[in-house]
């Protein structure tokens, strides 16, 4: 199958900026980084044209910033976060109260950073961007057909031979 070729660049670059996306999305799975869904679900873009410029954004829950790379030590784990956590993951199978194993996880992190910061993994959504750096070309490439045709006519108006 070809390339797809886009109406304009701003279709285009709508369908760059939802394929990393979703990109995003089947990598925090692939790697069994979500436990609650709620950084995936958190995912909204945004394609925005304002005169002669056209922006494209993903946004996402802060914490992306520690997707897949994890928490230097310093780092101050909520609580509450980490036993929504530890029964996400059904790591506390039978147990009341998590508290005791999210305080020394909490502590953990505190002292020595996360287990994925600990072994230097990579943060998914860099990693994504990575992946989708070889079709930026191709955005680039419809919103150069954007402006060929108007160039064209305006050239073609004003050189006329009578």
């Amino acid at each position: 199958m070809g390339a797809i070729q886009f109406i304009s660049g701003q279709a285009a670059l709508r369908d760059y900026i939802n394929g990393i996306d979703q990109d995003a999305k089947d990598g925090l799975d692939r790697r069994n980084i979500t436990a609650t869904g709620g950084l995936k679900n958190s995912h909204r873009t945004e394609v925005v044209t304002d005169g002669d410029s056209t922006k494209a954004a993903l946004y996402a829950n802060d914490y992306w910033k520690r997707a897949g790379s994890g928490s230097p030590p310093g780092t101050v784990a909520n609580i509450d976060k980490l036993k929504e956590w530890l029964l996400a993951k059904n790591l506390v199978r039978g147990v009341e109260n998590p508290s005791w194993l999210a305080e020394r996880i909490q502590d953990k992190i505190y002292l020595e950073g996360s287990r994925d910061f600990r072994e230097r993994n990579p943060n998914e959504y860099r990693e994504t961007i990575k992946r989708n750096v070889p079709k930026v070309p191709g955005v680039l490439k419809a919103f150069l057909r954007d402006i060929s045709a108007p160039m064209d006519k305006a050239f073609t108006a004003t050189f006329k031979v009578a």
